[in-house]
């Protein structure tokens, strides 16, 4: 599926299948990685599909934490909102503060794509919410 072209570079994390615990903390690892070093070259595709991924190990993985989740899925919706997908960025940040209410940049996050939608008072909503967390 990814031998060729877009997230080829990517293709043996992205098309991993680990079966163990172990195996799975370590790909969440190196996928995390690589989508920051691609996010820090600015491609924001490929760290989407690393956080994607990354994702779906998790939530395959009874041992990963819902606050490790929440990461990704705030990272994710960083990603969809520089591709402007803005609706996705909404939804992946909203994924974020419900798996935990306690992540502050998840609240951000939803609040900056909300923003893209020019709904303020929603955003503000969301910024005052993140704010009475700390």
């Amino acid at each position: 599926m990814f031998s060729s072209g877009i997230g080829s570079y990517h293709s043996d994390v992205l098309s991993a299948e680990p079966k163990d615990k172990v195996s799975q903390e370590n790909l969440i690892n190196e996928l995390k990685t690589r989508a920051k070093n691609s996010i820090k070259s600015s491609n924001y595709y490929d760290a989407n599909l690393l956080y994607k991924k990354g994702i779906d190990v998790a939530e395959s993985n009874n041992y990963i934490d819902k606050s490790e989740i929440s990461i990704l899925y705030s990272n994710k919706s960083m990603c969809e909102l520089y591709l402007n997908n803005i609706d996705l960025a909404i939804t992946d940040a909203e994924k974020s503060v419900e798996l935990n209410p306690n992540y502050i940049k998840g609240y951000y996050r939803l609040a900056t794509s909300l923003i893209k939608q020019n709904k303020y008072n929603e955003a503000k909503d969301s910024l005052l919410k993140g704010l009475s967390i700390s």
